[in-house]
């Protein structure tokens, strides 16, 4: 039995948790109680993730979803969220928060497609 070879590993990358800057709690505050209102999801994310810090990835290109490499409780994720605000394109097109636009969908596809290559697990947000 010595002479069989290892099994791979998972993979998943885990440090020493932090706590995010702002209390968990405060997203009480920032999601309204009309789930057909805006709000900003950054905000929301900022209380959950590892020192409130977001790598985000593409952060100019389809606005109306949020993707980018963050840590909770010290485990790497890749963060994929719907900005829940209305937003502006390059170009002057207003977007409504909540809908997958084609740029936005063009950039998750591209995101899972990288976090899956990387084995770096995801955490959806769709509030």
């Amino acid at each position: 039995m010595k002479k069989i070879g290892e099994n791979g590993k998972a993979g998943f990358s885990r440090t020493k948790p932090k706590p995010p800057l702002f209390p968990s709690k405060e997203i009480y505050g920032i999601l309204p109680d009309d789930p057909s209102k805006q709000y900003d999801m950054y905000e929301v994310i900022a209380r959950i993730i590892d020192d409130s810090s977001l790598d985000e990835y593409k952060a100019g290109f389809g606005k109306t979803l949020i993707t980018g490499y963050a840590r909770i409780d010290g485990w790497a994720v890749g963060i994929i969220a719907n900005q829940r605000s209305v937003v502006k394109t390059e170009t002057g097109e207003m977007q409504f928060g909540g809908v997958i636009y084609s740029d936005s969908a063009d950039k998750a596809t591209r995101f899972i497609m990288n976090c899956n290559q990387k084995k770096i697990p995801l955490c959806f947000f769709r509030m």
